[in-house]
C-alpha cells in the first residue's frame, strides 16, 4: 500500500508507479510460489487503500480527495490487467 509522502513520492503520479510495480511483484511473486508447490497458478486480486500522509502531524488521513483519485486509478489499472479487485471506497 503505497503512501504519497512516506514510502512513495509526494506526487500521486508517482505514487501509482509505486502501488504498480508492488502489485505487479506481488502477482509474479505468488505465481512462483504456487508453482514451487505444484499448482498450476493461484488466484491473486489487486487492493488498494493508497491515501497521502499528513507531513506535519505524521498521520494517515482517510476519505480525502486524493484517496479517491488514487483508488480510481488503482481500479484502472486493475481493470486494464483484468484481475480482480478489492478497493477502498473512501
Amino acid at each position: 500500500m503505497a503512501t504519497s509522502g512516506s514510502m512513495a513520492p509526494m506526487s500521486l503520479a508517482g505514487t501509482m508507479v509505486v502501488h504498480n510495480a508492488e502489485m505487479l511483484s506481488f502477482e509474479v511473486f505468488s505465481q512462483i510460489v504456487a508453482y514451487d508447490a505444484g499448482w498450476k497458478g493461484i488466484a491473486a486480486q489487486m487492493g488498494c487503500s493508497s491515501s497521502i500522509i499528513d507531513v506535519r502531524k505524521g498521520f494517515y488521513p482517510v476519505g480525502n480527495p486524493e484517496m479517491a483519485l488514487l483508488n480510481a486509478a488503482a481500479q484502472e489499472l486493475a481493470q486494464y490487467y483484468r484481475c480482480p479487485s478489492r478497493i477502498a471506497g473512501a
